[in-house]
């Protein structure tokens, strides 16, 4: 009985200890702004940059460093955050027009990082 209590005690503190953790690196949305507008940037960079032929690719890229600001003032219009204490699931929806495609990501926020769940193109 006694080695049962010993183990159960210990059980619940190390779940509690998990817990408090969990919920002390629970990552907050302007994190998750500064992790989605990075992820942008570098996605545009190496996959849309490389299609505007008009402006050339480097004048692309410099057009995204020098717009950080914009581009997540539009990450953060477009994202939901649930937050369970524990965790964060954002939700971000990036549509510029209907005759562009739009975007949808679900991304994890847990111990201080992200984990991109879901990204998809919509028409």
């Amino acid at each position: 009985m006694k080695r049962w209590k010993i183990v159960a005690i210990a059980s619940g503190l190390l779940v509690t200890a998990l817990g408090a953790i969990m919920a002390a690196t629970n990552p907050r949305q302007d994190a998750y702004e500064a992790f989605a507008t990075q992820a942008l940037i570098a996605y545009a960079g190496e996959n849309l940059c490389p299609k505007v032929p008009v402006i050339g690719r480097a004048q692309c890229e410099t057009l995204l460093s020098t717009n950080q600001a914009e581009i997540r003032r539009f990450i953060s219009q477009g994202t939901k955050r649930r937050n369970y204490f524990f965790l964060s699931v954002y939700t971000t929806d990036l549509s510029i027009s209907n005759w562009l495609p739009s975007y949808h990501f679900e991304t994890l926020g847990l111990f201080g990082q992200f984990i991109v769940l879901q990204a998809r193109e919509e028409r």
